[in-house]
């Protein structure tokens, strides 16, 4: 016959304290809500400072304590809300990737957990004891709890108001779900079956250490080189709904030696022709270990009960995860009521009274281990939030929203959003760099890239953005010397007096310039801006790579070029400004400014660099390239997807280099008429060699701090680590100032990583997750991973989406042209959806 629930309910009361009373002999329970570490996130020294965290903590709670660590695993189906991009209309091309996507996740699979941890103050005694002070128990427990928090691991009391609501943990237990259910489902013991409605649970577990693994116990182990719990079986990865009972009970220490004692006496007083030998030596090595490693002995318990499945799956299940565990198997028959009774939240007390029934000796350290320390990602993309990255967990494969920027800051790992994103050939640098952009643009925020890969055409044209190309056939024209506001009434000699010619000096100081400033101040930090650009351009065409340029010619750039524009404001002549403009005002001012300074020709031959500069100017090769700004570029400010594309001209250094520069300035010109709250991305894909010569140190400094004046951040790519590490430029100024490391696969560097390692100030833990990248695949689709490191701190996920994005993100040779042809032909849905059905 079913059994109400009034009927076993083991709980006398709960107090306004949150405090549980207990029938079974008047034992006081607080319980916990538990946020644990993301599950294959961690490494082999994680797991090692998560085990001895526990045992510390544990070991400050003193003895006569029962720890009943419950987690429920309960079955649920991805489904994503349905979502409309911010610009898009029904039936356009990104409404089909929007349920393209949704319909690729819907009704994925997985498990969702919760834990809780019932801490219990025992006694033997039938009898509440009088003298014992509940508020100096739980503040025992608050204050141990501290320790924890250095392993992510941590505990929320819950009070009494949610202990009684309808998603307490009391609630999920008698009702097997987490659907909040006012009322609870009858108990059947009948039939040597324990059914919870019409639920049948099978229950199996550990009941003595003869079951426990006979190697030697460690922190936890590896599954395909991830480091997992040693419980980790019997967590997601058992893959049936399902909960777990963890039980440690520490008793008094006296007596449990004296147990220990007593219980060999007894084995060598009835040891009849050595029959107890085998037990007798386990007692005494037990003890031994006790005080060798000066540990407490403690009675541990586990069980899991699984439920809701096909009886054959459950079995198997079970069976393979005892056998991974190298545990021996065991189904609970006989005491399946006792154990369900124990089960129950603040109830594990009732197993304590049974301890040679239900129990395994252990060193704490050891109970320790076999505690579930794991959990799911909690921050499940049910729909897109604003400022976060969509990537999937490495589990089941189900959609994250991960905070690339603002959390990590906020928790102090990071100081500035520049970020890396680093991989060998072939290793999805380009794929995750177009989801990354993809993903930031459909929130609002504007993306530039300069691009010497060629990877994202597609991408622009699925946002109507610009795509401008280099090449021999399409010259694309700049003038870096025009400035918009300079005609303006209000703009006066005084500009460009003498304390701002000091200011102009020191650009640092006018970069570092975020509070709200006048008209005038902010003129000259844009002034300061264009010189220091200027002087880039100026540099990159004036000096080879290998030539380092003196700081008495740098200053003499910027000397010219200030007192070039002043001049243009006093003579009222600034749309006049051009790079031929500037070659015959500095051809008849340089030699003036070198005496003025008592510069020696020897320090600065003027006439070299005249003639450098020659030819650029009209009428000569390069006249086209400083004169007159192109139509194209005209109009960008209010374009928010844009790529200059550098691929063709990347043999041709000093092309290659000024048109970098050049972008840059138009970057820097857009973001400054922007408000400080829009995104805005610098993208660099493989361009950053134009940046990279010791010439170009103050300059990148510089633009790296105006980036982050106007609210922007970069994003430097390359697939050519070991090039990218090996200029100084590159690592002093933009690996130290990008906090925000992406690594892709890397295995083309794995036998030699120890200068990338040093370079970047990677930990050995960090290491071992990038080096992690593509060994877990659970789910039947092999997606590429990302590790993301945020200073001390790192993660990786899986890059999962629908083969439709895989159309526009795809830079495989083999693959892309088709693509590009169907393109041209067809249009970009049809492209789509023709190179889906052929790849799905």
């Amino acid at each position: 016959m079913k059994t109400p629930l009034s009927k076993i309910f083991p709980i006398y009361s709960i107090n306004k304290n949150g405090a549980i009373v207990g029938d079974n002999k008047g034992c006081v329970t607080y319980c916990f809500k538990m946020s644990l570490p993301i599950i294959l996130s961690q490494d082999t020294a994680d797991k090692k400072k998560n085990v001895e965290g526990l045992n510390d903590f544990i070991e400050m709670l003193g003895d006569e304590v029962v720890l009943h660590f419950q987690s429920f695993y309960f079955k649920e189906l991805f489904n994503v809300a349905e979502e409309r991009t911010k610009t898009d209309q029904e039936g356009d091309i990104k409404e089909y990737l929007n349920r393209s996507y949704n319909l690729h996740f819907n009704e994925r699979l997985f498990y969702k957990g919760y834990f809780y941890l019932y801490i219990s103050k025992y006694t033997t005694s039938n009898l509440l004891d009088p003298k014992f002070d509940e508020d100096a128990f739980l503040n025992r427990i608050l204050n141990a709890s501290q320790i924890l928090k250095d392993s992510d691991i941590v505990l929320t009391k819950i009070d009494r108001e949610d202990l009684v609501a309808t998603n307490s943990p009391i609630m999920k237990y008698f009702n097997l779900n987490d659907l909040g259910l006012d009322t609870s489902k009858d108990i059947s013991f009948e039939n040597n079956s324990v059914f919870v409605g019409n639920k049948k649970m099978k229950i199996f577990g550990l009941l003595n250490e003869h079951q426990l693994p006979s190697r030697n116990i460690g922190y936890g182990y590896n599954v395909n080189d991830v480091p997992v719990d040693n419980m980790y079986e019997f967590s997601y990865n058992l893959n049936v709904p399902h909960i777990t009972n963890m039980v440690i009970y520490v008793p008094s220490q006296n007596i449990f030696k004296e147990r220990l004692d007593n219980q060999s006496k007894q084995l060598s007083n009835f040891n009849v022709k050595g029959a107890n030998d085998t037990a007798i030596s386990h007692i005494s090595e037990f003890t031994q270990r006790m005080n060798d490693f000066s540990c407490k002995g403690v009675y541990y318990h586990f069980n899991v009960m699984c439920f809701n499945e096909d009886e054959n799956l459950i079995d198997g299940r079970i069976m393979s995860a005892f056998s991974e565990s190298k545990m021996k198997f065991k189904e609970i028959s006989v005491e399946r009521k006792d154990l369900f009774l124990g089960s129950i939240p603040s109830n594990a007390t009732f197993l304590v009274n049974n301890l040679k029934f239900y129990f395994s000796k252990l060193l704490n350290i050891e109970a320790c281990s076999f505690v579930n320390l794991e959990q799911l990602n909690d921050n499940i993309a049910y729909s897109h939030q604003v400022n976060c990255l969509r990537l999937c967990d490495r589990q089941y494969g189900i959609p994250l929203n991960v905070d690339l920027y603002d959390l990590p800051k906020q928790k102090g790992l990071i100081q500035n959003f520049n970020t890396l994103v680093l991989g060998n050939t072939g290793g999805g640098k380009s794929f995750f760099c177009n989801a990354l952009y993809n993903n930031f643009y459909e929130q609002g925020a504007h993306i530039f890239i300069i691009d010497a890969s060629y990877s994202y055409k597609l991408q622009t044209q699925l946002h109507g953005g610009v795509y401008l190309s280099f090449t021999d056939n399409n010259k694309i024209t700049f003038n870096p010397f025009h400035i918009d506001w300079l005609n303006a009434d209000d703009v006066t000699e005084d500009l460009f007096d003498h304390t701002v010619q000091q200011e102009i000096d020191d650009l640092d100081a006018l970069i570092d310039e975020e509070t709200e400033i006048d008209l005038k101040s902010e003129r000259v930090g844009l002034i300061a801006q264009k010189i220091n650009m200027l002087s880039g351009v100026l540099i990159t065409i004036l000096t080879d790579n290998d030539k380092v340029v003196t700081r008495i010619e740098e200053r003499i750039y910027r000397k010219l070029l200030f007192m070039y524009y002043k001049e243009k404001v006093v003579t009222k002549t600034s749309d006049e400004c051009c790079f031929d403009d500037f070659y015959f005002f500095m051809k008849a001012n340089v030699k003036e400014v070198l005496e003025a300074n008592n510069i020696a020709l020897s320090d600065f031959n003027y006439n070299n660099a005249l003639m450098i500069l020659e030819d650029f100017v009209s009428g000569q090769p390069y006249g086209y390239l400083l004169n007159s700004q192109d139509n194209q570029i005209k109009n960008l400010a209010k374009e928010r997807f844009i790529v200059i594309d550098v691929q063709d001209i990347r043999q041709t250094p000093l092309l290659f280099n000024l048109i970098s520069l050049l972008a840059l300035d138009i970057f820097n010109e857009k973001v400054s008429t922007l408000p400080l709250n829009v995104n805005k991305i610098l993208g660099l894909d493989e361009a950053w060699q134009a940046i990279s010569s010791p010439n170009m140190a103050t300059f990148i400094r510089t633009q790296i701090k105006i980036i982050r004046k106007y609210g922007g951040r970069t994003v430097f790519a390359s697939q050519e680590v070991e090039d990218f590490i090996a200029s100084d430029i590159i690592k002093n100024s933009i690996i130290k100032l990008s906090h925000v490391k992406i690594f892709t696969a890397m295995n083309d560097y794995k036998e030699d990583f120890s200068l990338i390692k040093s370079t970047l100030s990677i930990t050995d833990s960090v290491e071992n997750k990038i080096f992690s990248i593509g060994s877990f695949q659970k789910n039947a689709i092999k997606a590429r991973e990302v590790c993301i490191n945020w200073g001390s701190k790192a993660e990786v996920y899986s890059v999962e989406l629908p083969t439709e994005f895989r159309a526009i993100y795809e830079t495989d040779p083999e693959k892309v042209t088709p693509i590009y042809n169907n393109n041209n032909k067809y249009g970009m849905e049809y492209t789509i959806k023709d190179f889906a059905e052929k790849h799905r």
